[in-house]
């Protein structure tokens, strides 16, 4: 969401979402909402659930 130049307090002012999760969804990469709140987010953004999770691959260790 900061790539689209939205702040916490919009995100949770404009969808509805604790001001908490919204903090946690900037401030913890690895962290997974409930489909609830992802749903919240494409409704009010228009946008797909693939916009906002993305796949980071494990390090390699040799």
């Amino acid at each position: 969401m900061e790539k689209r130049g939205i702040t916490r307090y919009q995100l949770y002012k404009e969808t509805g979402i604790a001001p908490a999760t919204a903090y946690r969804l900037y401030e913890d990469p690895t962290w997974i909402p409930q489909v609830g709140v992802l749903n919240k987010i494409c409704d009010t953004y228009r946008i797909f659930p693939g916009e906002l999770i993305t796949w980071i691959p494990p390090e390699e260790t040799s």
